[in-house]
């Protein structure tokens, strides 16, 4: 059986497994072959575990059956293309942060935002997943990080105005 393959971010194929495997095949490589409406990571294909068990043995997360984890990547074989939505920037919020809040810890989550878009046009959803998650962690520190730092100047501020004594 012939597969194509996602490696590196780059289409490969049609190659037989074992070329496959030379390519550099991992358990979460992405695979298609003719017939399939979708494509799905090499772990869950029953044909591909042999030589992933000569590179990974067991620790692949190989649990038998049917492939059930999938993410269509630009399946124009099958005439279609279906991805789940772009998980969220927060880019909007990485701004605020950084002009209103703590800017060294939004310019991290504005790092991180950009990353998001990138990584989802280049097929790489749980990356695309992780630099989300990342933004929002980075844009909910520098929040919180903000509004200490404003309630430190208001009690400073209250003091400095209980300590001035009327002429």
């Amino acid at each position: 059986m012939l597969y194509w393959a996602n490696i590196n971010n780059v289409k490969v194929g049609p190659l037989e497994p074992e070329q496959l495997a030379s390519y550099g095949l991992t358990p979460d490589t992405y695979v298609w072959r003719e017939g399939w409406q979708q494509w799905c990571k090499a772990k869950f294909v029953d044909e591909l575990q042999p030589w992933l068990y000569r590179q990974y043995g067991n620790s692949c997360g190989y649990a038998g059956g049917s492939a059930t984890q999938y993410w269509h990547f630009d399946n124009r074989a099958a005439g279609q293309e279906h991805r789940p939505p772009m998980p969220s920037t927060y880019l909007p919020w990485s701004l605020i942060v950084t002009l209103a809040c703590c800017m060294p810890l939004g310019i991290v989550a504005i790092i991180y935002s950009s990353m998001v878009e990138s990584r989802y046009a280049a097929g790489n959803y749980d990356g695309a997943l992780s630099a989300s998650s990342q933004a929002k962690g980075w844009c909910i520190a520098g929040a919180i990080l903000g509004a200490l730092k404003y309630l430190w100047m208001i009690f400073y501020f209250m003091i400095a105005i209980c300590r001035v004594k009327p002429y």
